[in-house]
């Protein structure tokens, strides 16, 4: 039953306001996500946009290794 006890140091008695209040403005944390946010789904675009050109390129190439579809050249 000794193990389920929570020792009272571990919580704090009050809340006490440190320099940081600034950067913890709640509407600020949400801009700063927010930006964090575009920034990672542009990056993950661009990502996309290369993977698909590649593979494209990619295929092309195979193509024209070929023989097979000669007659089109």
């Amino acid at each position: 039953m000794t193990d389920k006890i929570i020792d009272p140091i571990s919580i704090p008695n009050s809340y006490e306001e440190d320099q940081n209040t600034e950067e913890d403005d709640p509407e600020q944390l949400l801009q700063m996500l927010s930006i964090v946010n575009e920034i990672i789904t542009n990056t993950y675009s661009a990502l996309i946009v290369t993977h698909e050109q590649r593979y494209v390129r990619d295929a092309l190439q195979a193509i024209d290794n070929t023989d097979r579809f000669t007659l089109l050249n």
